[in-house]
C-alpha cells in the first residue's frame, strides 16, 4: 500500500467519525497523544503513522470547514420563504405532483446552495442553465416525509424549495451553457435510443447506458433486482470498464491512444452526473492509463483511496451515500479476494476430465473468473445490502455468470448503434432491432432466476441475522488462521447453520398463538397477524412514498412466511391499499377479502380486483359478517356498518385465538364505532390497532369502554399534515391505562403471545 492510501483512508475514516458522532474533546486529545507517539517510531512505521494522523486531522478539519460554508448557510434558510432565483443544473423530472429540478439557489455575497426545486405543473421543457425566479418556501433537505435521511445531503443537495405559483424564466447566453454540454449529449442520446430501439427494449437500453430507468418496465426492474444483477442498469464502475474496453477496441492499445481515453471517461462521468461509483471508477481507470506514461505500477488500493479522497473532498456528506459505500465495498472485495478465489476455482476445475482441452479450459477459466469476481464483490457488499435494503439475492453468482458478459455487449452495442443512428437513423434502427434480441434474453434470464424459490433472502428475521453475523465471523477466523486452510469445512458449517436458522424461523412462526405487527409504512396502514400459525395481512398502503408492498413482503419473508392465507382490505383509500398489487407480485395469496368497491374514483379497487383475477386469487366480497376458521383460531370480519363514504363502508377485523383478541377498525369514525358496538358483540381485547391513524374523530370512549384493550398501536407517519395522532386521542388512550406505541416513534411494532 502506498503513501497516498494511508492518508486517504485515514481521511475517509475521520469523515465517517465526523458525520456519525461529531468531534469530541476526548477524541482530539487521543489524536494529539497519537501524534506525539508517532515521532517515537522508526523509519517507515513513523512515516505511515504520521500520514494516518495527518489524514485524520485533515478529515476532521475539512468536514467542519465544509459544513460551515455549505450546510450552515442552508440551515439559516430553513423555514424561510420569499422570492428567489434558481439556476437549473440538470434536466427536470416528473412525479405525480408536478416537476422537480436540481438547481443552484443564488445568494447575494454568499456561496450558492444546491437545492431541489418542486414546481406544480409540467416544466420538463426547461434546460440546464435556465434561471428561474419564483416565490418559494425553503426547508432543509434532511428528511423525506418527516423521517430523517442522508439521501439528499449525500448527493450534495442541502435545501428543498416548494414553489408557490409559476416561475419566470430567463435564458443564459450560449457561452454559459457550454458547461452543460455533457448533459445535453446525454439528453440527445436518450432521445435517439427511444427513437431507434423497440418499445420493449428501449427502457433497458436507456438504463444500461445512462442509468435513466424512466422507460424501464417495472417487472423487468424487479426481476433484475431479485436476481442480483440490478447493478447492470445502475451506471457504475463496471460501465466505465466497458467504455474503456470499447475505446481500446476501436482505437488500439498503443500508449498515446490510451491517454486519449481520459477525456472520454471524464465526458461520460459528466453525462451521468458524476455519481460516486462512476467517479471512483473513472479515477481508478485514469491511474491505470497513466501508470505506463509515468513509469509507475498501478496499485488498486492506492487508486481506490485517491478516488475516495476526491469524492469526500468534493462533498464529505457523500460518506453516508449507499452508492458510494457499495461501490468501494465491491472494489475492496475484488482487490483482496478475487485473485485467491480465481486460483482456488481453477484448482478445483483442473480435476474435471478434459480440462486440458482448449475449449473446455477456456470455458472453465471464464466460469472461474466470473464466479471469483462476483463472490469477491459480494464479500463486503452483502452486509451493506442487508443493512440498507434488508435482503440478499441468493442467486447473484449464477445471475452474474449468465448475464454480465451479455450486458457488456449490450452496453457497447447501444453506444455504437446510437452513434450510427445519429448518422443514419434507418440503419441504426435495424442494428437496434438485432441487439434487442440479446436484451430480451437478458430480461428473460433475469425473470427466470427471479422466479426461482427464495430468490431474495430477507434479513429482518433474528435467525437470519444470527446466521449472517456468524458466517462473517467464520470467514474472519478462516482468513486469519495460519497454515493450510480447508475452505469446505467452514463452508459446510455455514450452510448447516443457515438450514438450522431457516427452520427455526418457520418453527417459531408455527408455534406463535397470536402476533400483531403494525408495519412502519409511513402515513398509511399495513398490519400483519399470525393467528395460530395462519398468516393474515390487513391493508397494505401508504401515501408518503414508501413501498408498502415491499415493506410487508420483507417483513413476512424475514419471519419465514412465504404465503398469505388471507389478505383483508378494510377499504380502498390509497393509504390502505397502494402497495397491494406490488405485494401480489411478490408472494402467494390464497384469499382476498374486500368490501364492495364504492366511491372508487382513484381506481384502486378495480386495479386490485383485476390483478387478483389474473393471478387466480380467490376473492371474497363481505356483505355480511363472516368468520374465517383457521388452523387453531379464527378471524371475524364485520361487514360495513355505514353507507356514505369509504371510511364508513370499511371492514372491521377481529383476530382471536385461545382467549386473546386483536381488533382493527380501519378508518372508522366515532359514529360508526357506536353502530359497530350496537350491531356486534365485541369481546374484551388485548390489542387495538387505533382507528384512522389516531384521528381525533376515531377511537371513541364508547369503543374503549366496550373492548377495554391493554395495548394500543398507532400506524402513523412522521410529520404528517393531518395532525395524527391527535392530542385528544392520545389523552383518551392514556386515561384507560393502556400501553401506547406509535410507528412514527418506534418503527414497526410487534406484540406477540406464544405458547
Amino acid at each position: 500500500m502506498r503513501k497516498l492510501a494511508y492518508f486517504s483512508f485515514a481521511f475517509a475514516g475521520a469523515i465517517a467519525v465526523w458525520k456519525t458522532i461529531g468531534i469530541h474533546i476526548w477524541f482530539l486529545a487521543a489524536l494529539l497523544v497519537a501524534a506525539f507517539l508517532c515521532f517515537r517510531l522508526k523509519d517507515a512505521a513513523r512515516l505511515r503513522a504520521i500520514l494516518i494522523v495527518t489524514g485524520i486531522l485533515a478529515g476532521l478539519l475539512w468536514g467542519t470547514v465544509y459544513a460551515a460554508f455549505t450546510y450552515t448557510p442552508a440551515e439559516r434558510l430553513d423555514g424561510a420563504s420569499g422570492t428567489y432565483a434558481f439556476t437549473v443544473t440538470a434536466y427536470p423530472k416528473e412525479n405525480e405532483y408536478g416537476t422537480y429540478i436540481r438547481t443552484s439557489l443564488k445568494q447575494e455575497g454568499a456561496q450558492n446552495i444546491t437545492t431541489r426545486l418542486y414546481l406544480t405543473g409540467d416544466y420538463t421543457d426547461l434546460e440546464p442553465g435556465d434561471i428561474l425566479t419564483v416565490s418559494a418556501s425553503l426547508s432543509l433537505a434532511d428528511s423525506i416525509y418527516g423521517e430523517d435521511t442522508d439521501y439528499y445531503t449525500a448527493d450534495g443537495v442541502y435545501l428543498k424549495a416548494y414553489a408557490d405559483g409559476a416561475p419566470s424564466v430567463s435564458r443564459t447566453d450560449a457561452a454559459m451553457r457550454i458547461r452543460y454540454l455533457p448533459l445535453k449529449a446525454a439528453r440527445a442520446l436518450q432521445a435517439k435510443i427511444k427513437e431507434i430501439f423497440p418499445e420493449d427494449t428501449a427502457g433497458f437500453a436507456l438504463a444500461i447506458v445512462t442509468g435513466d430507468k424512466s422507460l424501464l418496465n417495472d417487472d423487468v426492474n424487479t426481476n433484475l433486482r431479485m436476481s442480483g444483477v440490478s447493478h447492470i442498469i445502475a451506471v457504475s464502475g463496471m460501465h466505465v470498464s466497458f467504455l474503456v474496453s470499447l475505446f481500446m477496441l476501436l482505437v488500439g492499445r498503443r500508449r498515446r491512444y490510451a491517454l486519449c481515453c481520459l477525456p472520454v471517461i471524464v465526458f461520460f462521468m459528466a453525462m451521468v452526473g458524476f455519481t460516486p461509483s462512476v467517479v471512483r471508477a473513472g479515477i481508478m481507470a485514469a491511474f491505470v492509463l497513466l501508470a505506463p506514461a509515468l513509469r509507475r505500477e498501478s496499485d488498486t488500493l492506492t487508486s481506490m483511496s485517491a478516488a475516495l479522497l476526491v469524492l469526500l473532498a468534493a462533498n464529505p456528506y457523500a460518506i453516508a451515500g449507499v452508492s458510494l459505500q457499495l461501490s468501494f465495498a465491491a472494489v475492496l472485495g475484488l482487490a483482496l479476494f478475487s485473485g485467491r478465489l480465481n486460483g482456488w476455482f481453477k484448482r478445483v476445475f483442473s480435476a474435471i476430465p478434459f480440462y486440458e482441452k482448449k475449449p473446455v479450459k477456456r470455458l472453465l477459466n471464464f466460469i472461474a473468473a466470473s464466479l471469483a469476481t462476483t463472490l469477491a464483490a459480494l464479500v463486503f457488499t452483502t452486509p451493506l445490502t442487508a443493512f440498507h435494503f434488508s435482503y440478499i439475492s441468493v442467486y447473484a453468482p449464477l445471475s452474474n455468470l449468465l448475464i454480465v458478459w451479455a450486458a457488456s455487449i449490450v452496453f457497447c452495442g447501444v453506444i455504437v448503434i446510437t452513434i450510427v443512428g445519429f448518422l443514419l437513423t434507418p440503419l441504426g434502427a435495424i442494428l437496434a432491432a438485432a441487439l434487442s434480441w440479446l436484451i430480451r434474453c437478458i430480461q428473460g434470464v433475469s425473470g427466470l432466476i427471479a422466479g426461482l424459490p427464495g430468490a431474495l433472502l430477507y434479513t429482518l428475521g433474528i435467525y437470519i441475522q444470527i446466521w449472517l453475523v456468524t458466517t462473517y465471523a467464520v470467514l474472519a477466523v478462516f482468513l486469519i488462521t495460519p497454515g493450510k486452510r480447508r475452505p469446505l469445512i467452514p463452508l459446510s458449517a455455514c450452510i448447516t447453520l443457515f438450514c438450522l436458522c431457516f427452520f427455526l424461523g418457520i418453527f417459531e412462526a408455527d408455534t406463535t398463538e397470536l402476533e400483531v405487527t403494525v408495519l412502519d409504512v409511513g402515513q398509511g396502514q399495513s398490519v400483519y397477524m399470525n393467528v395460530g400459525g395462519s398468516s393474515i395481512l390487513v391493508d397494505c398502503g401508504s401515501e408518503t412514498g414508501k413501498s408498502a408492498g415491499e415493506i410487508a413482503a420483507k417483513y413476512m419473508f424475514g419471519e419465514s412466511v412465504y404465503s398469505l392465507d388471507l389478505l383483508i382490505l378494510t377499504h380502498f383509500h390509497r393509504d390502505h391499499v397502494s402497495g397491494v398489487t406490488d405485494l401480489m407480485d411478490r408472494m402467494k395469496i390464497e384469499t382476498l377479502v374486500i368490501p364492495e368497491p364504492a366511491d372508487d374514483e382513484a381506481g384502486y379497487g378495480a386495479a386490485i380486483i383485476a390483478k387478483a383475477e389474473d393471478l387466480g386469487i380467490d376473492i371474497c366480497y363481505v356483505t355480511e359478517n363472516m368468520v374465517f376458521s383457521l388452523q387453531t383460531g379464527e378471524v371475524c370480519v364485520t361487514a360495513p356498518v355505514g353507507r356514505w363514504t369509504q371510511n364508513e363502508m370499511g371492514l372491521t377485523i377481529l383476530g382471536a385465538i385461545g382467549g386473546y383478541e386483536a381488533l382493527i377498525t380501519g378508518d372508522m369514525g366515532a359514529g360508526m364505532e357506536r353502530r359497530l358496538i350496537q350491531l356486534t358483540d365485541l369481546p374484551d381485547i388485548e390489542i387495538l390497532v387505533v382507528g384512522h391513524h389516531g384521528s381525533r374523530y376515531s377511537t371513541s370512549a364508547e369503543l374503549l369502554d366496550a373492548v377495554t384493550p391493554e395495548v394500543a398501536i398507532i400506524s402513523v407517519g412522521s410529520g404528517n399534515s393531518y395532525g395524527h395522532p391527535a392530542d385528544e386521542t392520545l389523552a383518551r388512550l392514556a386515561e384507560y391505562g393502556m400501553d401506547i406505541y406509535r410507528t412514527d416513534d418506534s418503527g414497526t411494532v410487534t406484540v406477540r403471545v406464544s405458547n
